[in-house]
């Protein structure tokens, strides 16, 4: 039976609207869900387990990792860590799910030059993803990214704490434009076009 899974994955500047893009998207597209990562944190209220994240205590988390059921090294994010189960990925390859996976810059390289899936699946499930992912990397302009964090962030706005990060990503996109499948400029007050041309490339591999 021919693999109807799908893979889409979002990666991009902070500020350029990722997050609201796939909540957009999810809106249009209900039989796509966000991949599921684990956290070895405890619930927040309205949290559930299997659908915001998988809920795992840290000891289980470094078994994952050491038993190679992760995809990737547990990362800290505050007081807890992340990390992608590949039980997500084998859904998509053997059980045809649709996902949006979204990531940082570094890792989204990795997916679309395809080392990732070499390194992390075996042949067979590397060439499934391969033929199934497609890689958006979302930018906006200048003045766009700037106007959003600082919405976002506030009082604790400082441009100055996105100088490394935004040299790093831009430093991937410049290096693998040309193995992203696609570059969008999500502009400010253009949501809708930014959903409507994403939602033209998953229309178009569905």
């Amino acid at each position: 039976m021919k693999n109807t899974g799908q893979l889409i994955v979002i990666t991009g500047l902070s500020g350029s609207g990722k997050d609201t893009v796939i909540d957009n998207l999810l809106k249009r597209f209900p039989e796509f869900r966000r991949l599921i990562t684990c956290t070895d944190r405890l619930p927040r209220d309205g949290e559930i387990h299997g659908v915001h994240y998988f809920f795992v205590k840290p000891k289980i988390l470094d078994l994952m990792h050491k038993s190679k059921e992760l995809v990737e090294v547990p990362l800290k994010y505050g007081t807890s860590r992340k990390a992608t189960p590949k039980s997500e990925f084998h859904k998509v390859i053997y059980d045809g799910h649709k996902v949006i996976w979204r990531i940082d810059t570094s890792l989204a390289a990795k997916v679309a030059t395809h080392c990732f899936f070499d390194e992390q699946f075996t042949k067979y499930e590397s060439r499934i993803l391969k033929t199934i992912s497609e890689v958006i990397f979302i930018t906006s302009p200048k003045n766009t990214l700037h106007q959003r964090r600082k919405a976002r962030d506030k009082e604790s706005y400082d441009p100055n704490d996105y100088k490394q990060r935004d040299n790093q990503d831009k430093s991937v996109l410049v290096q693998y434009k040309s193995v992203f499948s696609h570059v969008i400029v999500n502009e400010n007050g253009k949501l809708k076009q930014t959903v409507d041309t994403i939602t033209e490339i998953i229309g178009a591999e569905t």
